[in-house]
């Protein structure tokens, strides 16, 4: 049987559950426990009851050094002024193993959404009617604080008496779990969302006036809905968006494009961030938002800068109002070739030699950086390079060209480690393509 001295209120606080009932004389903040930590009882003078109880620890399958949590209640003053009668209690607890909302229609939107799945603790106070301030504190088996996750406060919590006061309170953790505690506070555990694939659409090298998707899918491993914002935060306006289209996943995921037209050649930036989403006075908002408005302010976000390279419009000009330039007359090889200007795309610099095919002549000699290019013309009667070209590197024959037109050859084909870059042919005149354009760097 319980005796009670002044009248008694019950107040809950989220954490694992234990339950132990004894004599609780004054409060007991320090001193040995059963389990080597410091006495875990808050009480008030006057209550008398049995013994017993026990304790349940499950293990929880978090990204972070989450053990159990410290708990704190105490009185404080419900108006300014009011004398406020001293009462301090402190339990340590470990992780239920229960996931909040849960299905439970209290907890739906209070703050979690319906396909949120937070790993949760529970801890009930028996406390006098009146006004509590609630810490929690994170710590891990050693009891030392915890790294991962961040200590939270419940400021004026008000319990009546003859009646049970619930909250809820959000321990943010930098991808692992956080905890709750007190007052039957409700823990929710919460980690950022992640970006799982960023695409171009082509290519991040683009020419101008030609459209760009960037696309990006994101995941969130507590299954909370997903804010993506794209933002353009370096280079020139471009003639049409960023325009956004949203495409929704399932819980937890979400994919969203970017549409866009480059006006005219330059670096771009774009910012892609994923933030996760939660109810806050009925209304949805960002876990950010919910974390400062419980005076706990932590970032949860995922984001990236995507690069965009942007080279001239494919007709030439710089901006898209530029007019097609008239095209050059070009054909096909046709007669061997005359003209011949090529791009190295070895990993280093190196010594390169052009001959003809019997060695007879030397069309080009020089040392040639990575991606850069070298040009070279035909030395008999005709102008031409016979019917066929070795190019040496470093005093070894790596390839060798047909150019006697019998074989295809044209800009953009490769050989080797070679990439015909501009050529032309006797009677063919110019080969038909347009250079490679410039793209734009950081």
């Amino acid at each position: 049987m319980y005796k009670l001295a002044p009248r008694i209120s019950l107040l809950a606080g989220a954490l694992l559950l234990a339950a132990a009932c004894g004599r609780m004389d004054g409060i007991p903040l320090s001193g040995p426990g059963t389990d080597g930590r410091s006495a875990e009882a808050g009480a008030m003078e006057g209550i008398t009851t049995e013994t017993s109880g026990f304790a349940l620890h499950v293990e929880m399958p978090l990204d972070a050094d989450v053990d159990g949590f410290d708990v704190s209640v105490r009185r404080v003053a419900c108006h300014p002024g009011e004398p406020v009668p001293h009462f301090e209690a402190m339990e340590h607890v470990g992780l239920s193993g229960d996931f909040v909302p849960g299905g439970s229609a209290e907890l739906i939107n209070n703050p979690f959404d319906v396909d949120s799945a937070h790993p949760a603790a529970d801890r009930f106070f028996l406390v006098e009617a009146g006004c509590y301030e609630v810490a929690v504190n994170p710590v891990t088996a050693q009891g030392w604080a915890s790294a991962d996750c961040m200590a939270a406060t419940a400021r004026g919590v008000a319990v009546h008496d003859g009646s049970t006061t619930e909250i809820t309170v959000v321990v943010q953790c930098s991808g692992g779990a956080p905890t709750a505690g007190g007052l039957d506070v409700i823990v929710g555990v919460n980690r950022p969302p992640h970006l799982k694939h960023v695409e171009y659409r082509p290519s991040k090298l683009t020419p101008a006036c030609e459209p760009v998707t960037l696309c990006a899918c994101a995941l969130d491993d507590d299954l909370d809905p997903i804010d993506i914002e794209w933002v353009h935060t370096l280079g020139d306006d471009f003639t049409t968006g960023p325009d956004v289209a949203l495409l929704e996943g399932g819980p937890g995921e979400v994919n969203s494009c970017v549409h866009l037209v480059p006006a005219g050649p330059g670096y771009h930036v774009i910012t892609v961030t994923a933030m996760d989403m939660a109810w806050l006075n009925g209304q949805l908002v960002s876990m950010e938002a919910l974390l400062a408005a419980q005076g706990d302010p932590q970032p949860s976000r995922a984001t990236i800068d995507l690069p965009l390279h942007v080279g001239p419009s494919r007709h030439g000009g710089y901006d898209c109002d530029s007019p097609p330039p008239v095209p050059e007359p070009c054909d096909e090889c046709d007669g061997k070739v005359t003209d011949l200007e090529l791009r190295w795309h070895g990993r280093n610099a190196a010594q390169i030699e052009v001959l003809t095919k019997r060695g007879d002549d030397l069309l080009f000699s020089g040392t040639v950086a990575p991606g850069g290019t070298f040009r070279f013309v035909g030395v008999d009667r005709n102008g031409t390079m016979g019917t066929e070209i070795a190019i040496w590197v470093n005093g070894r024959e790596d390839v060798a060209i047909h150019t006697s037109c019998s074989r295809p050859i044209g800009i953009g084909m490769e050989f080797g480690d070679f990439e015909v870059v501009d050529g032309a042919s006797r009677r063919g005149g110019p080969f038909c393509a347009s250079r490679p354009p410039a793209w734009p760097s950081a």
